[in-house]
């Protein structure tokens, strides 16, 4: 019994070395698309903020929907202790959802150096994904992502679109209790 606290408290220490780790040196890694990482619907408190810095705005309006189709399979080699997925993903929104993120109206493009932009709703983006989980010990895991996407439609030929080709690499340690 001994000897399993001892292994569980070497891990453990390992495991907060690495997340140390990779705080202090992977900050650089982290790529984003303008104008924002995340989506508003990422955001908890998103239509709150932006009414808090734009109060001009009207109380109501539309957002618009986004949605994404994912078809992640189990890969060979799985087992009780390792979790592989794959898969493709596509990503739709509507057209007022598409016009919010990647529109530039004319007053944005007065005061932006941008052209004017409008965009149409559909297909607005494309991937593959990997991602692994692997049981350290009882409680402790660790799960890895790796992704591509590719911006489609009129959301790639937008003038704030940065590049077309995102990427994202993850690892998350974990315990579960």
């Amino acid at each position: 019994m001994l000897d399993h606290l001892l292994e569980a408290a070497m891990v453990s220490r390992r495991l907060v070395y690495l997340a140390l780790l990779l705080c202090a040196c992977g900050t650089r890694m982290s790529l984003s698309q303008t104008p924002s990482p995340l989506q508003e619907w990422q955001y908890p408190g998103g239509v709150m903020l932006e009414q808090l810095f734009e109060p001009n705005l009207a109380s109501r309006f539309v957002v618009g929907a986004s949605g994404d189709l994912q078809a992640f399979m189990p890969l060979a080699g799985s087992s009780k202790i390792l979790f592989m997925l794959a898969g493709p993903s596509i990503t739709f929104s509507d057209r007022q959802y598409t016009q919010k993120v990647f529109a530039v109206s004319g007053t944005q493009a007065a005061t932006s150096g941008y052209r004017g932009y409008a965009v149409h709703g559909g297909l607005t983006a494309a991937g593959m994904g990997f991602g692994t989980t692997y049981f350290i010990m009882r409680g402790w895991l660790i799960s890895a992502d790796v992704a591509a996407n590719r911006v489609l439609a009129s959301a790639s030929d937008c003038p704030i679109t940065q590049a077309t080709f995102q990427r994202i690499v993850e690892l998350t340690p974990a315990y579960q209790w």
